[in-house]
């Protein structure tokens, strides 16, 4: 029997059941700095920026991970899992996506405005998948319970990048494109999408679930 998302998971806890229920046999970590100007050059200016630090676990080792005893980071980084995965001896993508908000007088309504359009999200990446809507804090991540493999996530990257067609307003009056382009940009020259699962004093919040679509 699958296991089931809960509101108020953690993201730990979110993606341990994802990797779970898809018999997942390969989980990467990673550690990269939440500093804004590091953030900036990440996105802007890639060849200055720090490679991310990473290191890969076998489900076993990840299921049994808590946020204690999670491996050591330093102040300034937060750990965050890899969208790339092995499964059955080759590589699928766990959904992802990062939303943007300029501003937190919107966030309560881009989350009703993200929960209203996750059909319409779905519709325009071709996923039949479970949306699992964490709040991050400042923003909104999302995680997709069943998997891409590399072609459909590059198509995935690459629509909500605005390199196949402009990236999807989920309300124009916000005056901002609600998917986070740059992440997704950087995403697709790294291979791979990154969320956080862990917190510092730059992002305080361990984001958790909010809502099931």
């Amino acid at each position: 029997m699958k296991k089931k998302f809960e509101l108020g998971m953690k993201a730990l806890d979110v993606c341990k059941v994802i990797i779970e229920n898809n018999q997942i046999e390969e989980v990467t970590l990673v550690a990269y700095n939440t500093n804004f100007s590091n953030l900036r050059n990440k996105y802007c200016n890639l060849k200055d920026y720090t490679p991310d630090k990473t290191k890969t676990f076998q489900r076993t080792t990840f299921l049994n991970f808590t946020y204690e005893s999670m491996p050591d980071i330093n102040d300034e980084e937060v750990l965050g899992i890899s969208s790339k995965v092995k499964y059955h001896s080759s590589h699928k993508h766990i959904p992802m996506i990062d939303f943007i908000l300029v501003s937190k007088r919107y966030k309560n309504k881009l989350k009703n405005e993200i929960i209203n359009a996750m059909d319409n999200i779905a519709s325009f990446i071709g996923y039949t998948g479970v949306w699992i809507l964490l709040d991050s804090g400042n923003s909104f991540h999302c995680y997709g319970d069943s998997l891409l493999n590399e072609n459909e996530w590059k198509r995935f990257v690459k629509k909500f990048s605005g390199w196949i067609e402009p990236p999807i307003y989920i309300d124009e009056t916000l005056d901002h494109f609600v998917i986070d382009r740059e992440y997704m940009r950087y995403s697709l020259e790294k291979g791979y999408n990154t969320l956080r699962l862990t917190a510092n004093k730059n992002k305080p919040k361990i984001p958790e679930v909010i809502k099931i679509l």
